[in-house]
């Protein structure tokens, strides 16, 4: 099973971040940004209508990103992180 690490999420998030490969500057903001809705490890969100980032797939976290960005999934918190 390929799972994404919240790492790796937070590069997703973060063009600049993610064009520059910076695994710990990735981290970085995953453990500021991510991790306050979505828990530390993506595994415990700290309210039940957050899911659980920990164990998905890399593309379908990409495709929830991509959707999120263009508007296709609809929640304004999300838009906002994966507009940059």
């Amino acid at each position: 099973m390929r799972a994404l690490p919240i790492g790796m999420l937070a590069l997703a998030l973060c063009g600049n971040a993610g064009a520059a490969g910076n695994a710990a500057n990735g981290k970085a903001i995953s453990e500021k940004v991510c991790a306050a809705c979505h828990g530390v490890d993506g595994a415990k969100p700290i309210a039940p209508e957050n899911p659980i980032l920990a164990g998905q797939y890399r593309d379908y976290l990409v495709k929830a990103l991509s959707d999120y960005k263009s508007g296709k999934r609809a929640n304004p918190i999300m838009k906002a992180f994966a507009d940059p």
